[in-house]
């Protein structure tokens, strides 16, 4: 496989919006829809179609689809409908190169991926309260913008204020997040008593068992 064929599927999801915005859609939906993708791999797919065979409701395989066209990674062609459809249908095809990609390299560590994200998100919580993401606090999105920060900045150690203005969210939902990351031995917190503060100050840092499964994260996702 070349290395082009290795490093094209994971910059699919948010690629219709040039990767300037969470995709919509998660990795598990996404390694659901391409898992039936590749099981037929020379089959041309109307959305509907698709969100049959995958059992994923049509407006998130529309976007997966978007995706998979915006990034390359997906041929469109149209057939036109009934006379009494305005537009024609669109249908995709996703590329050899791809297929490949994804049956050899990505499907696995998109499995991985997924399996970390579960992992973390209510690791603070009991058992039963973190099947609930009404509990759980916070997004996967936000989950990522956390860690993308923490990666970015190295050996930094953050506040959860410092973390919060930088990934653009409230101090509030990065807390929550940082207290999971914690909990599962992502993040060390170093607390420092300070005479002019009721409250002490806690600092977070990626250990390096969060940072080498986050950064594998990462490189898969795009």
């Amino acid at each position: 496989m070349t290395t082009s064929e290795s490093a094209s599927t994971p910059w699919v999801r948010g690629a219709r919006f040039g990767w300037s915005k969470p995709a919509d859609y998660s990795v598990r939906l996404f390694v659901v829809v391409m898992d039936a993708v590749t099981a037929d791999p020379e089959r041309v797919w109307s959305v509907s179609e698709l969100a049959r065979e995958s059992g994923v409701k049509r407006s998130t395989v529309r976007l997966v689809c978007a995706d998979l066209a915006a990034s390359g990674q997906a041929r469109v062609s149209h057939k036109q409908g009934e006379p009494s459809r305005l537009l024609p249908t669109k249908l995709y095809r996703v590329r050899p190169e791809c297929v490949t990609a994804w049956v050899s390299v990505w499907r696995d560590r998109f499995y991985r991926a997924d399996a970390l994200t579960d992992a973390v998100m209510g690791a603070r919580l009991a058992d039963g309260l973190a099947r609930s993401t009404d509990a759980i606090g916070y997004s996967v999105y936000s989950l990522e913008q956390v860690v993308g920060r923490l990666l970015a900045g190295g050996r930094r150690s953050w506040t959860a204020r410092d973390l919060g203005d930088t990934a653009g969210l409230n101090c509030s939902t990065v807390r929550l997040v940082c207290r999971d990351l914690v909990a599962v031995g992502h993040l060390t917190v170093r607390i420092e008593e300070d005479a002019t503060r009721s409250i002490p100050r806690k600092f977070f840092r990626l250990t390096d068992a969060g940072r080498a499964a986050w950064r594998e994260r990462f490189e898969n996702n795009g």
